[in-house]
């Protein structure tokens, strides 16, 4: 699957909405550390209830989909409050505020 990474060529068994993305060689080694540590915490729950470990590594868009779930689960869990409201937006909301001013933004 590497091999396919950053290519003109997409796979002709790809589906139609999947697209292709050109991917740093040294982000690719990361990815395959976050996949080995993803593995190996999934091994371990697996062990614990009886059933076999996976041996086969994750594939890249795998390990890209985990960690785009987890982060729209972080977004949702720790940035919005009570209220319904997006702690970010507001903040910038703010922020623009006081940048479009007469004083402009002082970050001090």
């Amino acid at each position: 699957m590497t091999e396919l990474l950053g290519h003109n060529n997409p796979p002709k068994d790809r589906k139609l909405n999947h697209k292709s993305v050109s991917i740093n060689k040294y982000v690719i080694e990361d990815i395959k550390r976050i996949g080995a540590s993803i593995l190996s915490q999934n091994n371990c729950f697996r062990l614990l209830d009886g059933l076999p470990p996976i041996t086969k590594p994750l594939s890249i868009p795998h390990i890209i989909e985990i960690l785009t779930t987890q982060r729209l689960l972080d977004m949702n869990c720790y940035e919005i409050q009570e209220n319904g409201r997006n702690i970010w937006e507001q903040t910038e909301k703010k922020f623009l505020r006081t940048y479009h001013s007469k004083r402009g933004f002082n970050a001090r």
